[in-house]
């Protein structure tokens, strides 16, 4: 088998040893411990509860419980400009404490919502990761499949963390995920477009087709970078990714709309394609990859 060009798509299970100190990079279900941890600590047990988060039969109803959630807060709004209808008609106006209710789970949505993105940013930041580990672990798989510095090399990751960039690089690679190198922005505007227009040994596309800790939206709807290993920012602007949800509105970034895009161009170029630690519990992952040719898959399954 000769690979001519290759493109490498990770899941969680692809980061999982990559972890610094020995500790490991979390998988969904750790996710999810931590975050019932978090709860207790704030004095909110009961979030864990009602979220169906305690006691998890599969990993992949962590997700599901997560997108339950969000398809929640994103219905308060709507409910409430509609609540009248509720009542009777001819009746009066609801009662009070249904408005107070309303307020009351907003506030208690935007806890959550904040807690959630603290957590990842800082599970799967670059402080997580061990260089010599990402080293390591890829020039293996480059020396198995016979990948030569010559051969041109693609990556495409639904992780939150850099751990594919961090290889790459160690690798003497050139990893390029859309941001510009400036010795003076603090935040670097990520461009998409055009990512996945050349595959060659000097440069090594990556896509984040779920985001990335470190990405945030600005004011102005522009995607933009911090350092990846920074807590969680609510002040720069929303998080620049999409939570765990089986639901997922990539029209909420348009940046991951393009980033799809790009990887369908990956999916054609590359001569091959092998998934790496991935459950594929991703509908919209699994149709693009039907599109490709000698896609080849190493499922990963952490329960």
């Amino acid at each position: 088998m000769t690979i001519e060009s290759l493109l490498v798509v990770t899941g969680a299970g692809a980061s999982r040893e990559l972890g610094a100190n020995r500790d490991p990079m979390p998988l969904m279900s750790d996710w999810c411990k931590n975050l019932i941890t978090r709860f207790q600590e704030r004095g909110m047990s009961q979030v864990g509860e009602i979220l169906g988060l305690i006691h998890l039969d599969r990993p992949e109803q962590f997700e599901e419980r997560l997108g339950r959630f969000l398809a929640w807060q994103r219905s308060l709004p709507l409910a409430e400009g509609l609540i009248d209808l509720g009542v009777p008609l001819g009746g009066s106006s609801v009662d009070g404490r249904v408005s107070t209710w309303f307020r009351d789970a907003r506030m208690m949505a935007d806890q959550i919502t904040e807690l959630l993105h603290d957590s990842l940013f800082s599970l799967f930041g670059s402080s997580r990761i061990s260089d010599y580990a990402c080293r390591d672990a890829y020039q293996g798989l480059f020396s198995l499949l016979d990948i030569g510095p010559d051969t041109p090399v693609a990556y495409a990751t639904t992780n939150y963390d850099v751990a594919g960039e961090t290889a790459l690089a160690m690798c003497g690679r050139h990893p390029d995920w859309g941001e510009p190198h400036s010795f003076n922005a603090a935040q670097g505007p990520i461009r998409v477009r055009g990512l996945a227009s050349v595959l060659s040994p000097y440069r090594v596309p990556v896509l984040h087709l779920h985001g990335r800790v470190g990405w945030y939206v600005d004011d102005a709807g522009i995607l933009v970078s911090v350092n990846p290993g920074s807590p969680f920012q609510a002040g720069i602007g929303a998080p620049g990714l999409l939570l765990p949800d089986p639901e997922k509105n990539y029209a909420e970034l348009p940046a991951l709309v393009e980033m799809w895009e790009e990887f369908d161009q990956l999916i054609a170029a590359a001569s091959h394609t092998i998934v790496i630690g991935h459950s594929l519990h991703d509908p919209k992952l699994v149709e693009h990859l039907s599109r490709g040719s000698n896609v080849v898959v190493t499922v990963y399954n952490e329960a």
